[in-house]
Formats: C-alpha cells, sequence, structure tokens
C-alpha cells in the first residue's frame, strides 16, 4: 500500500474491490500522461495524508503544469475532453462512481484510440454525432446535406403555399374591392339621375325648379332608399349635409350628419365616424353652436385614437386645427397643421387635395404675409396637378392670392392673379354666378384702394 497509489477505500480502511485496482490504474495512466503523480502525498502529517487521497481532487491531467524533464509526442491539448474524463472517471473517491470492470476502463481506452465514443462521457447524442463525423467526414458531410435538403423542402413548399395563399386573398380582396366599388358607383349614378331627373321640367310640369326643391326630393328618396347600400347611402346622405352646410344651413346639414353617424356606427366605421363627427364640430361652429361643437369634436378626437392611416389622421387632424382658428387659437392650429405635414412626409404620403386642403388653411389664418403667399402657392400647386386651373377651388386660392397681395401694396401682382381668377371663373360659371361677381367685387375694393392712394 504506497500511499502515493492508495485508494480512499485503503486509507479508511473501507472494503476493498475491482474498484481498487481501476483507482490505481487510473492514477498510473495520469502520471504516464501528465509526467507527474495525481497524488503527491509530500505532507508526513496522516491526517493531510487521508485528507488529500479521500477528499482532494486532482488537477485535469490537461491542466498539469509541464515539466522540463518530461519528454512526449503529443501536447497538453490532446489530454483535454475525453482523455480527462476517462481519467477522472477512474479515480473518482467513491468506488460506486468509477469504472464497474477493469475491461471497462480498457474498453474506453480502445474507443479513445480508435475515435469511438467513450463511456466515461456518457450518453449525450451531441457527443456521438460528434465523434460519428470525425470518424466519417466525408459521409456525415452527405449525410448532413441530405438532411438539411429534406427539412429545407418542406420549409420551401410551406413558405410557397403560404405565398400563393397571400397573393391569391389580396387578389380576391382587390376584385371584391373593386366589384364593391362598382356597385357603389351604380347606385351612386342612379341616385344622381334621379336627382336631376326631378329636376327636369317634365317632372315638375314647366314650373321652376329651385334648389331647395332638388334637395328635398334628394332627402326624400334616400330615407327610402340604398338600405341594401348602407355605406353608399351614409356617404351621399353626408354629401347632402355638405350642400346645406355651404347654404348656410348649419342646423339641418346637422341633422343630415346625425343620420349617417348612425349608420357609420352600426357598421363600426371608425374612420367614417371619426370624419362625420369632426364635420359636425365644424359646422356646428360655423352655425353658432359652440356647445354643440365642443361635444362632437370631443367625441372625435377620443374616437381619432384608434385611427391607423395618417392620411385619416390628417383630415381630422385639419378639421380640429379649422375650430382652433376660429377660436383664435392660432398658434395651436398652425402647430397642428405643421406636425401634420411633417408626418405625412415621413409616411410619403403625396395626396394633392390633402396637401392643398392644410396649405390653403395655413395660408388663410397666418398673419406673415409672406409666409401666406408661400403657402398659398403650394395650395394652388396641388389643386392644380389634381384638377387643373378651371376649379372653384383654383379660382377661389387665386383671388385669396391677390387679396394677399393688395395688403402687402403689390397692387400690379394682385391685379394680374384678381383678372385672371375672373377670366377662369366667367368661363366656368354663369355670368351671374355669386363666384362670378365676388370677383369682381374684390378688383373694385383693389382698384378704389390705388385710386385713394
Amino acid at each position: 500500500m504506497t500511499l502515493a497509489y492508495s485508494s480512499p477505500e485503503q486509507v479508511t480502511g473501507a472494503t476493498i474491490s475491482t474498484a481498487t485496482d481501476i483507482y490505481t490504474l487510473g492514477l498510473l495512466l495520469y502520471e504516464m500522461l501528465t509526467g507527474q503523480r495525481a497524488q503527491a502525498v509530500n505532507s508526513e502529517a496522516p491526517s493531510e495524508l487521508i485528507h488529500e487521497i479521500t477528499e482532494q481532487i486532482p488537477v485535469l491531467p490537461s491542466q498539469v503544469i509541464n515539466s522540463s524533464d518530461f519528454k512526449r509526442n503529443y501536447d497538453k491539448k490532446s489530454l483535454g475532453g475525453d482523455l480527462d474524463n476517462l481519467i477522472m472517471m477512474a479515480v473518482r473517491k467513491e468506488p460506486n462512481r468509477r469504472y464497474a470492470t477493469v475491461d471497462a476502463i480498457a474498453k474506453d481506452v480502445t474507443n479513445y484510440l480508435e475515435n469511438k465514443p467513450l463511456f466515461a462521457v456518457g450518453d449525450s447524442w451531441i457527443y456521438r454525432t460528434k465523434k460519428l463525423v470525425s470518424r466519417n467526414p466525408a459521409a456525415s458531410v452527405l449525410y448532413l446535406l441530405v438532411v438539411g435538403f429534406m427539412i429545407a423542402l418542406p420549409l420551401m413548399l410551406i413558405k410557397n403555399q403560404a405565398q400563393i395563399k397571400t397573393e391569391r386573398d389580396i387578389a380576391i380582396a382587390s376584385e371584391l374591392k373593386a366589384q364593391e366599388q362598382t356597385t357603389i358607383a351604380n347606385k351612386t349614378t342612379d341616385f344622381l339621375i334621379n336627382i336631376l331627373e326631378s329636376a327636369s321640367p317634365l317632372a315638375s310640369k314647366g314650373q321652376e325648379v329651385s334648389l331647395n326643391d332638388v334637395l328635398n326630393s334628394a332627402e326624400q328618396q334616400l330615407e327610402f332608399s340604398l338600405n341594401d347600400q348602407p355605406q353608399t347611402k351614409a356617404n351621399l346622405i353626408n354629401k347632402l349635409a355638405s350642400i346645406q352646410h355651404h347654404l348656410g344651413n348649419s342646423k339641418k346639414a346637422v341633422e343630415h350628419y346625425k343620420k349617417s353617424l348612425k349608420i357609420f356606427e352600426k357598421s363600426n366605421n371608425i374612420q367614417k365616424q371619426v370624419g362625420t363627427l369632426g364635420q359636425m364640430a365644424v359646422t356646428s361652429q360655423l352655425g353658432n353652436d359652440p356647445e354643440g361643437s365642443k361635444v362632437y369634436a370631443q367625441k372625435a378626437q377620443a374616437l381619432s385614437q384608434q385611427l391607423i392611416d395618417p392620411i385619416e389622421i390628417a383630415w381630422h387632424n385639419i378639421k380640429m386645427a379649422t375650430l382652433e382658428f376660429t377660436n383664435d387659437q392660432h398658434e395651436a392650429a398652425a402647430l397642428k397643421l405643421n406636425q401634420t405635414l411633417e408626418s405625412l412626409k415621413q409616411h410619403n404620403v403625396d395626396d394633392h387635395e390633402l396637401l392643398g386642403r392644410i396649405y390653403n388653411e395655413l395660408a388663410i389664418n397666418t398673419k406673415d404675409n409672406n409666409l401666406s403667399l408661400q403657402y398659398i402657392d403650394k395650395a394652388l400647386y396641388h389643386v392644380e396637378q389634381l384638377n387643373g386651373q378651371m376649379h372653384p377651388k383654383y379660382i377661389n386660392r387665386l383671388a385669396n392670392k391677390a387679396t394677399r397681395l393688395n395688403r402687402m401694396n403689390r397692387h400690379d401682382e394682385a391685379e394680374q392673379n384678381f383678372l385672371k381668377a375672373l377670366d377662369l371663373a366667367n368661363k366656368l360659371y354663369a355670368p351671374n354666378h355669386p363666384s362670378t361677381a365676388n370677383i369682381p367685387v374684390s378688383y373694385t375694393h383693389l382698384r378704389a384702394h390705388e385710386t385713394d392712394s
């Protein structure tokens, strides 16, 4: 019982077994591969000797410092991994955790030499796969390629099927949307034809028909028609409300908006609800109903938090800014509109109607004349891109530009813009149309100012 090669059970007086021989074999293999003993046993104190043999775990073979007089044809790295595990299993302090037989440790030595999995490492599939690949690199690469292909093929098929389904769904949705738009267009056309027919001499038996008569006829027809197309019906009701608003009938306009709002609420159309409530707020404000306007604006603002589309959000902001302008909150309104422009820019939105409306609002309500002119020119650009110059919005904005130039004492430029607006109005409207008449009035004021000055 040389202490340097003694097992824990030998020094403690425990039962001696084959496990003791395995422990000694492990100590010998440790020394053969490292040049140093696993158990130094340098102390003469019995307690220290027993402690080292029974409890102190030897340093891993791969971590033993090289002795200058120990020569070997392999490096320390070779001891790492399998050999570390093999030796350290043989010299475990607990006999029942060592190799069960001498044949078992001999078998693991053979496995190491043949680059096969070691029992000392366990049955990890990663470890066994690694050993298989190292023994058969070419076959393993081919196997991995085949497995990879078999895995990738169904994934590619699934992805392809998903893409085909997505494209099919988009095509179906586009077709359904086109059919819906066609239906809406046809229903709208039929409705407008009926309205126009009601204004014909035959329908009125030769009596003169007023605009109010036509609008009343339209309201009566809408009351009982298009029930199978609620969205179309609600949109047409909003058009009638807008006409009444521009005629100065704010109360009647709000009544129409309330009808369409119920339809949009029933279908849970948030976008249309926000737009309708916003228009009700503006109409009520201009119709001297500030309390009603405030209620509608608050409801619109609350619902607008659900909007996602930047265009819909922008239209809502325009209405809210209009209310702020009418309440002399010019800075807040201008800030809101400029923030809206920045948001549209970030989303690459190039909607001429929307942008023209924003710039026109800024132009009308900006006190800085030079900045206002810049806004008006942009508003004119967008309406011209969308509708050309022969359009009411272009004429109105051109007249506004002339008015602003007149305030800046740029009378020659103002006169040119007034005359151009008047020429376009004469071509677009009847000679006695109010929109045509308003322009000469403004022009007369300009000439009077020049005369006085």
